[in-house]
């Protein structure tokens, strides 16, 4: 400040002196103090230096300051965006699992309901299942039943032939064996009036599905239409004791 006082003092002696003459302004000159002009000039120059070069180096803590503040905002605003990006990362992945859970949740109810309708129609399939139940049990008895009245049938058969085997052992020269395949075999004697003792064999055994007589083997053998007919005759008839009989006779044809 004092430099700019002495600055504008100056100025104005220097617009005086302009229109003073040259004595005057000799006078005038003689009468200044210019080396302590000079040293307050350098004095003010020294202070202002300084005060710029305070000034610049201020300026320059500032800048560095701003930039330092403005690398602190760059970060904290990369730091803000990745929060951001992975709040909204996390947003997607809640929003999938939203979904996921909705459609888990529409399934589990289309169960609920396919359950809740199998549940009413519970007591009819009950009901329908203890009606086939019933069903195959009368069927499984009627079955049994069935397979008893063929024993007895069996049985009626073989008490026929064991009165046939009294009736006509003695008679006809007439004798019974068994075979391992079950079978009936007829032994005839007294069939040969040249030959008593030769034996003529017919096989006979009860087929064990169907029940009917069967012819499986004579010796000697004989026609097989005679054979048929015979056989008919017995499953027609159940006259053991007159097949018998007619086998005899054919037997005694041959001789």
């Amino acid at each position: 400040l004092s430099f700019i006082l002495k600055k504008k003092k100056t100025r104005t002696m220097a617009s005086t002196m302009g229109v003073l003459s040259s004595l005057e302004k000799d006078n005038l000159l003689s009468s200044l103090d210019l080396p302590g002009l000079s040293a307050d000039l350098s004095s003010s120059r020294s202070v202002l230096d300084e005060k710029v070069t305070a000034s610049i180096s201020q300026l320059g803590s500032f800048s560095l300051e701003a930039i330092a503040s403005l690398e602190n905002v760059a970060s904290e605003r990369s730091v803000v965006e990745a929060r951001i990006a992975a709040s909204t990362k996390m947003g997607r992945v809640a929003a999938l699992k939203r979904d996921e859970m909705a459609q888990v949740a529409a399934s589990l109810e289309r169960e609920k309901e396919e359950l809740e309708g199998q549940l009413a129609h519970l007591p009819t399939a009950v009901e329908t299942l203890h009606m086939a139940k019933q069903a195959e049990r009368a069927e499984v008895e009627q079955e049994n039943a069935n397979v008893v009245d063929e024993e007895h049938k069996n049985e009626r058969k073989l008490n026929a032939l064991e009165q046939a085997v009294a009736c006509y052992s003695a008679r006809l020269g007439l004798k019974f064996e068994h075979t391992d395949a079950e079978e009936l075999v007829l032994v005839f004697t007294l069939v040969d009036e040249t030959n008593p003792k030769r034996e003529f064999r017919a096989k006979v055994k009860v087929h064990p599905t169907t029940g009917q007589y069967e012819l499986t083997g004579c010796e000697p053998d004989f026609d097989d239409d005679a054979k048929r007919r015979m056989v008919n005759e017995l499953n027609t008839t159940e006259d053991f004791g007159a097949f018998v009989r007619s086998v005899r006779r054919i037997f005694k044809a041959t001789v």
